[in-house]
Parts: C-alpha cells; sequence; structure tokens
C-alpha cells in the first residue's frame, strides 16, 4: 500500500521516469506479490537484456508490446501474462489490474526496453504427456543445471545459495519419491516436474520448461549430471 501512494504521488507530479524506476523495483522483488511464502521475482523467469546465459522458464521482455499475445497465443495483453504469473508463481492475492499504480508502473517500465518489430506469441509447446529420458552427458549437465536451476535450488546436495528454504534440494529430493511416487521410475518424476511445473497435480510453485527453452538433450544431461535413475 505504501508503494502504491508513493507511486500515485509522483505520476501526478508527472515523473515519468520514476514510474520506470518504481516498475523496474517491482520487477525485481519478490515482495511484490505481498506473500512471506514467494521468493520469486518476474526477474527470476524473465530476462531484460541481450547476453542472459541462464536458461529461463520465460520469454525475455524486450519487446513484450510489439507481441499480439503472450503465453504461446493463450493470453492476449501482457496484464493477463503478468496476472497468471503474479497468482500461480508468486502467490499474489488476485488478478492484477491495469488501472492500479504499481501495474502501471510495471508496464512503464517493460515499455522503456527495447522495442521489436511486431511479431505474433512466441512459442511455447507444454508437453502434454511426458515420457522418460535417458540420463545424457554429466559436464553438458552441469552447465544446465547452473543455468537453469542453481538460481532457485542452489548447489547440488547442500542446496547452498537456494533462493529460498521451499526450494527442494536437488537430487536428494528423489530419496522420498518411493514412498511419495510408489513404482514411479525417479528420473520420470524429475522429468514430469521440470515440464508440467506445479501443475496437473504435482504441486510445488515451479513454472514449467517449455521445450523452446529446455531440449530433451539437455534434459537428459541434466539428468545425467544429477545422477537420477
Amino acid at each position: 500500500m505504501r508503494r502504491a501512494l508513493v507511486l500515485a504521488a509522483a505520476l501526478l507530479a508527472g515523473c515519468a521516469p520514476t514510474a520506470q524506476s518504481y516498475g523496474e523495483q517491482l520487477f525485481n522483488d519478490p515482495q511484490f506479490a505481498g506473500s512471506k511464502f514467494n521468493a520469486w521475482s518476474c526477474a527470476t523467469c524473465h530476462a531484460v537484456r541481450s547476453g542472459d546465459a541462464r536458461i529461463l522458464t520465460g520469454h525475455p521482455m524486450p519487446g513484450l508490446f510489439q507481441r499480439s499475445a503472450t503465453w504461446g497465443g493463450a493470453l492476449p495483453r501482457p496484464i493477463d501474462a503478468a496476472s497468471f504469473c503474479y497468482v500461480a508463481f508468486m502467490r499474489g492475492p488476485g488478478a492484477l489490474s491495469p488501472d492500479e499504480p504499481h501495474s502501471k508502473a510495471l508496464s512503464a517500465y517493460l515499455q522503456s526496453l527495447p522495442a521489436a518489430a511486431p511479431s505474433g506469441p512466441l512459442p511455447f509447446t507444454v508437453v502434454a504427456n511426458v515420457v522418460d529420458v535417458a540420463p545424457g552427458d554429466a559436464v553438458r549437465g552441469k552447465a544446465v543445471y547452473q543455468q537453469a536451476c542453481q538460481a532457485c535450488h542452489g548447489e547440488p546436495h547442500t542446496g547452498n545459495g537456494r533462493n529460498s528454504t521451499l526450494a527442494t534440494i536437488l537430487p536428494d529430493v528423489q530419496d522420498d519419491y518411493a514412498s511419495v511416487f510408489p513404482g514411479v521410475k525417479p528420473t520420470l518424476v524429475f522429468v514430469e516436474k521440470i515440464r508440467h511445473g506445479q501443475f496437473l497435480g504435482i504441486g510445488g510453485n515451479m513454472p514449467p520448461f517449455s521445450q523452446e527453452v529446455l531440449s530433451d538433450d539437455d534434459l537428459g544431461a541434466l539428468l545425467g549430471y544429477l545422477g537420477v535413475r
């Protein structure tokens, strides 16, 4: 509430750069959602600069407002996509309104990023029915882990550096799978969690990795590095 009032005063004063600055702060702030159980910000899943080496679940933000739709075409407006992430992943209390001061500030920041030629929605293919993936090259898998997993889950086996105690420690969490997922291969559980995130009854707070951002080859390499069998 305090942030919204501060921004509203700035907007009334005609301080557009302040709106952009505040929007950038919100983009990088896990507390934007107001939940003590959330450790994610928009920046956790979305890049704003070229050359970002992370493997992220979300598409980069530059050019967002030049796309005809978001979430692979499922949602028509950026505010719809922001609301979905805000509620489903960041534990926000409800959908964002485009008229709210913090929504306007976030929009101002994202529109200040480099523009792009108008385009259709960027592809985001979620695997409908997952299948087991054979473990692959562990050397490549280490790089995949560092680029895609470590920011949230921390270092393997210890969890050092993870962004929340709610994030599971990999790959040790598989020790619980025999009782939680009886009769299911640990590799298949990992694939299910990575491809479907928290959805389809898997639980947790993780978004899905689409085929476009994480190939089956990279997924297999990750399993090989973690020693999941």
